[in-house]
């Protein structure tokens, strides 16, 4: 067999397989194009930016797919300081928002998509290994979005807020200074969440705000609302001086739902938010506060609870030697002694007696309260010896007076 007779087979298979190959080739395409040609994407025409809509399709088979839907964000025009923006609005460019969504999509089936919430139109676009097998543009009306609230406040109180916004609109409204950068992340928030009016203290920091109103798909401004927090003067009412221990009254003038409090320090001291005893400020704009047991200059500040700033402060002087126990020389072991004592009438205290050689202790038992009274019977051990009455103060269990005494033998 010659070498020419032997090329000629293998010529014409090589012309045979590149034949199958180009018919399985237009086989392809031609399906792929049928393929297409059957599918179909149904949605409404129009809908109103933020909200969900259901789009439909039909398919020849079942095959997994994205779901993009993509945006042409063309109302820019809010800028950081609330003002209207004049320039050329981006139109035509779907590119500012893409949300793609993986799914496993049956022959005929459908979905609820969220809109953009701040563009004028929208593409839902159905796609499969990379290549687009059909897309639709749908119209977005702008939602009507309002926020109400007053113009001015006292910084650190409760501001009413209500609102104009299309029912299922998920959102929240936040406060910044109006210089700051927008930051969906700012505290103090509210979230929106199916109702029309809520509740926010406003920061305790004078000065221009605003609200915003944010899209929680998209995270997007969709209203605004200029305010100012302006400052107002506060005071704590108190006398100059006290006993230690008593329960002093305090009264004070500030705006009512101001959320903060009222403690106490040595003026000596560095200055300290989280010291005691302290009060709560109320709208009764009046309370009680137990003092501490020793004598001394002190300080009354007023907290803001949430920046720790202190608004307002007071002096007060607490007087010292304002109590003392009376008590006979001796008693007999076993019985009951009357004593006496001098000291304010609404200290929360009581009087123990243990032995000179014991350690002193708050728990030991026998005592009798004081509180309301200036004379009592207390029960007197069993043993003689030499004892002592101690005073301590219920509210830091600190010893207020001391008081020998002798217990005789039983005659």
């Amino acid at each position: 067999m010659t070498i020419a007779s032997i090329k000629i087979p293998i010529i014409f298979l090589l012309i045979t397989l590149l034949i199958v190959l180009l018919m399985m080739t237009n086989s392809a395409f031609s399906t792929e194009k049928e393929s297409n040609d059957i599918i179909e994407l149904i949605l409404p025409e129009q809908a109103e930016a933020g909200q969900k809509i259901k789009i439909e399709w039909k398919i020849p088979t079942a095959f997994e797919a994205l779901i993009i839907v993509t945006d042409n964000l063309d109302n820019k025009n809010i800028d950081s300081k609330g003002t209207a923006n004049t320039g050329t609005p981006t139109t035509n460019k779907f590119q500012d928002y893409r949300m793609e969504i993986p799914a496993y999509i049956q022959p005929t089936g459908s979905y609820e998509l969220v809109m953009p919430s701040k563009a004028s139109s929208a593409m839902i676009t159905l796609q499969r290994d990379n290549k687009v097998l059909t897309q639709k543009t749908i119209q977005l009306k702008p939602a009507k979005i309002a926020i109400q609230a007053d113009t001015q406040i006292v910084a650190g109180t409760v501001l009413d807020l209500t609102w104009q916004a299309p029912k299922g609109l998920a959102g929240f409204i936040n406060i910044q200074p109006i210089d700051a950068d927008i930051d969906d992340y700012a505290q103090p928030h509210v979230r929106i969440d199916q109702r029309q009016e809520a509740s926010m203290r406003v920061p305790t920091t004078t000065g221009d705000y605003i609200l915003r109103w944010y899209s929680d798909h998209d995270r997007q401004v969709l209203a605004q609302h200029k305010i100012k927090l302006i400052s107002s003067e506060i005071k704590i009412i108190a006398p100059e001086q006290a006993m230690p221990g008593e329960t002093l009254k305090l009264s004070w003038q500030a705006p009512k739902g101001l959320d903060a409090f009222i403690n106490i320090q040595p003026s000596a001291d560095p200055q300290d938010y989280k010291a005691s005893p302290y009060v709560y400020i109320n709208d009764d704009a009046r309370a009680e506060l137990a003092l501490p047991t020793e004598a001394g200059n002190y300080t009354l500040r007023w907290y803001d609870r949430d920046s720790h700033k202190i608004l307002a402060k007071r002096t007060i002087i607490l007087l010292g030697d304002f109590i003392s126990i009376h008590a006979p020389e001796s008693v007999i072991a076993g019985q009951k002694a009357e004593i006496s004592w001098k000291a304010p009438d609404d200290l929360d205290s009581f009087i123990n007696i243990q032995r000179v050689d014991q350690k002193a202790d708050y728990n030991a038992t026998p005592y009798i309260y004081t509180r309301s009274k200036q004379k009592g019977n207390l029960e007197i051990p069993e043993v003689a010896g030499k004892y002592i009455l101690r005073w301590y103060n219920r509210t830091d269990d600190k010893v207020m007076a001391e008081r020998k005494i002798k217990v005789l033998e039983k005659e």
